[in-house]
C-alpha cells in the first residue's frame, strides 16, 4: 500500500492548524480539541458576520479561539477515502478516530480491518482488530462508525419498489462513491451476490433478477474496486 494523504494513519490524517487573529486569539495559546478542515468555512463566515448555512457539517471554531470550548464539542470524527484507482492507489476506506483509538474498515475486505491505540502505539504498527479482550471496544466503535456514515449520507439505503416475475426493482439512495453489491438470502444465513454496481447519483433504480421467492431478504454491501 502506498502511504499518501488519503490513508487513515496519523501522519496522513492529521496536521497542525495555525491561526492569528489578535482581536480574539491570545498570543501563544494552544488547544488540543479536535478540529477539522470543514470547520474553517463556518469559522470564517462567523468572523465575517455572515450567517452560517444550516446544512454545513463543520462547526465554527470561534468559541474555541476565544478560549471557551463548547461542552458538546466533538469527541470523535469520521474519515473517508472514496477512490482507489490510479493515481490514488490507497484502498477505499472509512475510519473512526477518537482521543485514543482508531478503527479503520476497508469495504469488501473485512480481513483488512484495523484497530489502533495510537496513544500507546503512535506509529500504528500493532493492529488490535480481533483481539478477544477488545471485542467490546471494536463493536462500539464499529457501531459509531456506521452511525456517522448514515448521518452524513455516506451509507446507501436499499428500498424495494416493485416486482414483476423474477425482476425486482429497487431504489438505492445516498452513498455516492464506492461500489456496491446486492446480496440475497432466503434464510438469513447464506447470502449470495446478485448484482454489483457503482452508485454515481444521489438516487438510482436497479433491477435485481433471480428465481428466489418473493419472501427473500436483500442487503446492500459496500465493496472496493
Amino acid at each position: 500500500m502506498t502511504l499518501t494523504k488519503w490513508s487513515s494513519y496519523e501522519p496522513s490524517m492529521r496536521t497542525f492548524l495555525l491561526m492569528r487573529y489578535p482581536p480574539l486569539i491570545a498570543a501563544g495559546r494552544t488547544n488540543n480539541d479536535m478540529v477539522l478542515n470543514m470547520d474553517l468555512m463556518p469559522t470564517l463566515l462567523e468572523l465575517a458576520g455572515v450567517t452560517v448555512p444550516a446544512n454545513i457539517q463543520g462547526r465554527s471554531l470561534v468559541p474555541i479561539l476565544s478560549g471557551a470550548t463548547p461542552p458538546d464539542w466533538r469527541t470523535d470524527f469520521l474519515y473517508e477515502n472514496f477512490r482507489d484507482n490510479p493515481p490514488n492507489v490507497v484502498p477505499i476506506q472509512f475510519a473512526l478516530r477518537n482521543a485514543t483509538n482508531k478503527l479503520v474498515i476497508y469495504p469488501g475486505h473485512t480481513n483488512w480491518t484495523e484497530l489502533f491505540n495510537f496513544v500507546n502505539d503512535p506509529y500504528e504498527t500493532n493492529n488490535l482488530a480481533g483481539t478477544p479482550g477488545l471485542s467490546g471496544l471494536q463493536s462500539t466503535m464499529n457501531s459509531r462508525l456506521f452511525q456517522l456514515l448514515d448521518d452524513t449520507g455516506l451509507m446507501a439505503h436499499l428500498t424495494a419498489r416493485s416486482r414483476s416475475g423474477s425482476n425486482f426493482v429497487m431504489t438505492v439512495r445516498g452513498g455516492i462513491g464506492p461500489n456496491y453489491q446486492v446480496e440475497a438470502t432466503t434464510n438469513l444465513l447464506t447470502w449470495r451476490t446478485n448484482q454489483q454496481f457503482k452508485l454515481e447519483a444521489l438516487e438510482a433504480d436497479i433491477t435485481v433478477t433471480n428465481s428466489l421467492t418473493p419472501a427473500e431478504f436483500y442487503r446492500l454491501e459496500m465493496e472496493s474496486d
